[in-house]
C-alpha cells in the first residue's frame, strides 16, 4: 500500500512543493519529486517513477492536485 502527499518547504527566498510517496508497510520513502507549482503534473511526475501494476492499493488525501483525470488515466 501506497500513500502520497504533498508538503511545501522554503529554499532560500521561495517556497518550493514536495510530492512524497511512502510504502506503508515498511514505512519507507519510495519517491520523491519537488517542483515549483502545486499541480496535477508534480504528481504525476512522482507516480511515472514507480512500476504502478505493483501497487495493490493507492491513497492520497483527495487534494486538489489529487483530482485530476489526467492522474486517473495514470493509475488505470
Amino acid at each position: 500500500m501506497f500513500v502520497i502527499d504533498l508538503t511545501y518547504v522554503r529554499v532560500k527566498q521561495h517556497w518550493h512543493y514536495l510530492c512524497v510517496m511512502v510504502d506503508v508497510c515498511d514505512r519507507k520513502i519510495v519517491v520523491r519529486n519537488t517542483g515549483k507549482q502545486k499541480n496535477p503534473q508534480l504528481v504525476m511526475d512522482a507516480i511515472s517513477q514507480i512500476l504502478i501494476n505493483s501497487v495493490a492499493l493507492f491513497h492520497s488525501d483527495g487534494g486538489k492536485a489529487f483530482d485530476n483525470y489526467l492522474l486517473d488515466e495514470c493509475l488505470s
